[in-house]
């Protein structure tokens, strides 16, 4: 365990004791993660599901009739697996609330689950992911088959030389889109929100090497860099 940092005389980081050792370092990133607070739920008698969070339905009712759940505390089910996955982002906070608000209103609405999608940036670097990563998809039972592509993100004469690496993973045996991991200068919110699009429509690889994306020479090259990476995979399924 951390047992205390020091700092040198301008303020900075100098080094971080654990386990009876001294580290000198530079720089240290804490990666604590975060639980859902379930306290009141558990209270309550509300049923708590395999995530660690508060167990609802598709209206985002709880085990407790009459009683809604959204946000940071909530489950939600995973788009590609069907199973329950717990993703506290505010992008699906806000998209829960919408839902529950709606159905305690009296309203009849469903929220259908979320891809995992995020993104991150570090320093200049940008990484993002949406479905299932393919460790991820052999957990789940199926046959993944993954293609990584390294793309420029516009055309090759203009000036600059950003890049996008993009990670595409399919069932080889439904031959669908199961998810992707994409890393880059920049672009990488691009390429991973045409794979989310790509997966809540249920599109096949085929179909993904065919999506009439938007194209000028500033911004792409002629095949972007999904539909490069679809087309690889697509060879590699034998399609």
């Amino acid at each position: 365990a951390v047992e205390k940092f020091s700092s040198d005389s301008e303020g900075y980081i100098s080094s971080v004791a654990a386990g009876g050792k001294e580290y000198e370092c530079q720089m240290v990133i804490l990666a604590a993660g975060v639980k859902p607070n379930v306290k009141l739920a558990k209270e309550a008698r509300i049923a708590v599901g395999p995530t660690g969070a508060i167990k609802v339905d598709r209206r985002m009712e709880t085990s407790v009739k009459n009683v809604f759940a959204a946000g940071d505390c909530a489950e939600s089910i995973h788009l590609v697996s069907g199973k329950p996955c717990w993703y506290p982002l505010g992008s699906t906070a806000n998209k829960q609330g919408r839902v529950a608000g709606a159905n305690i209103t009296g309203g009849k609405k469903i929220f259908k689950g979320v891809a995992g999608t995020s993104i991150v940036k570090v320093f200049d670097i940008t990484a993002g992911r949406t479905g299932l990563s393919e460790r991820e998809a052999g957990e789940a039972g199926y046959d993944p088959a993954a293609v990584t592509v390294t793309t420029p993100v516009k055309a090759g004469y203009y000036p600059g030389k950003d890049s996008v690496t993009l990670k595409l993973i399919a069932d080889s045996g439904s031959k669908k889109l199961l998810g992707a991991q994409a890393v880059g200068d920049t672009s990488v919110d691009k390429v991973i929100d045409t794979a989310a699009a790509a997966l809540t429509g249920n599109i096949s690889i085929p179909d993904l090497t065919n999506i009439d994306l938007a194209y000028s020479p500033p911004y792409s090259t002629a095949l972007g860099t999904v539909i490069v990476a679809a087309s690889v995979l697509e060879e590699k399924l034998g399609l």
